[in-house]
């Protein structure tokens, strides 16, 4: 939503640095079967994953998405 191909790589390419790859987790099976019911309610699929990912693990999200804010902690 308002950022296209090359936005997203530039922004994905500068996290890759100051991220450590043991700070990333996967979607577990469980996270991902929350994440159908919020897409039941509207949420898009992307959203979704990461909304039910972080409601699982009790994460904040860092995003401007209003749609994920409704959902659970972000931070931005």
């Amino acid at each position: 939503r308002g950022y296209g191909d090359s936005e997203r790589q530039t922004s994905w390419r500068a996290l890759e640095s100051e991220i450590p790859a043991n700070k990333v987790i996967p979607n577990s099976v469980s996270s991902i079967y929350h994440a159908v019911e919020l897409q039941k309610q509207g949420m898009d699929y992307f959203d979704s994953l990461v909304a039910s990912l972080a409601k699982e693990t009790g994460s904040a999200v860092i995003t401007t998405d209003r749609k994920i804010e409704d959902v659970v902690e972000t931070e931005w």
